[in-house]
């Protein structure tokens, strides 16, 4: 029988009894998973929408008591990723294994974040880029401790799992500055190290770069619709792949289970540093709500930020609009000479 496409089936949850309710931030895998074919490359995001921004949007342990299993307190389920980008003819995929950063000391965090913090800026735009940011963040963090401690935490929405059950990831946003006081995401990730006593999240969003969150503070941060889950996988991710099928009646595609690094055309294409760059603008149009009508009216849609980003750049931006345009293009040859220098 023909495999379902349908890229619920590239997730296998852990239940809580299976992390055996020790202190341990990750739960050990089950052997068996289900695939089907997938194979359209997209950018990934926090939300919805196309080119170099296609996709944007962007708990606790379990404890034991008497050999009764209890949730962990505010995490989603943990899961393992599926490849489901196979054609349905081929073999079913094992799960992939959950990233395992080796640990560092509690000093040797100290003096990465510190350090990290004067290494990394990024402008706090909560409405998509967190794919961007973290990769970068990763990079730096590779430089300073070693690629081997580094990985992502992913969470994903139920509308990015199952075209089934909506619903997303949200978050409180500044609303003096926005003019809403919530975000909402399909996904959300951030660069995590691991120490002596669990994992350690940087997400230059909830908090500042040079800031440890733990897991639990990470995932307290947000809130998810039911039927979200969250995974661990190799810092060298940069997004991820969606179905190919068109048969959804307009609902976005679910993710398929494989990711893709920061190369192909996503780097030609310089999707990292024109978002980064387009999020650098967002903020400082935020700081001047009286100038660049053009930009202003997109300031909450990513996407469409980044297209009139794109338009005004290439063509003539209205007087008002120069000086956000020439940051633009500004913060995309500074962040390509950052990438380069880290060998990003």
């Amino acid at each position: 029988m023909r495999r379902a496409s349908i890229s619920l089936a590239t997730l296998l949850l852990l239940t809580a009894c299976e992390s055996g309710g020790g202190g341990s931030d990750m739960a050990a895998p089950p052997s068996t998973g289900a695939g089907g074919k997938a194979d359209t490359l997209t950018s990934g995001g926090e939300g919805s929408g196309d080119g170099a921004d296609a996709g944007t949007g962007d708990a606790g342990d379990g404890a034991a008591d008497s050999g009764t299993c209890v949730d962990p307190p505010v995490r989603p389920p943990l899961v393992q990723l599926v490849n489901n980008s196979l054609a349905p003819t081929d073999p079913i995929p094992e799960p992939l294994p959950l990233a395992d950063p080796v640990a560092l000391s509690a000093a040797e965090i100290d003096d990465a974040l510190a350090e990290l913090a004067d290494a990394v800026q990024f402008a706090a735009y909560p409405f998509s880029g967190c794919h961007d940011r973290a990769h970068l963040t990763a990079l730096h963090l590779s430089a300073l401790v070693g690629a081997q401690h580094v990985a992502k935490v992913w969470v994903f929405g139920p509308n990015l799992l199952t075209v089934a059950v909506p619903g997303g990831v949200t978050a409180e946003v500044d609303p003096t500055r926005w003019g809403v006081d919530t975000t909402l995401w399909d996904y959300h990730v951030a660069a995590l190290i691991a120490g002596p006593d669990g994992f350690i999240v940087i997400d230059p969003v909830l908090a500042d770069a040079g800031t440890a969150l733990t897991l639990d503070e990470w995932f307290a941060e947000m809130q998810y619709a039911p039927g979200s889950a969250y995974t661990i996988a190799s810092a060298s991710n940069y997004s991820f792949n969606t179905i190919e099928s068109v048969t959804f009646g307009g609902a976005r595609l679910p993710f398929n289970g494989s990711m893709f690094g920061y190369d192909g055309f996503a780097r030609s294409d310089m999707w990292l540093e024109k978002n980064l760059a387009r999020d650098a603008v967002a903020v400082a149009l935020s700081n001047a709500p009286t100038e660049c009508e053009t930009l202003q009216a997109d300031l909450l849609d990513p996407q469409a930020l980044y297209d009139a980003l794109e338009s005004l750049a290439a063509g003539s931006a209205p007087a008002d609009c120069v000086g956000f345009v020439d940051q633009y293009t500004t913060e995309i040859a500074s962040r390509r000479a950052e990438l380069i220098a880290l060998g990003g």
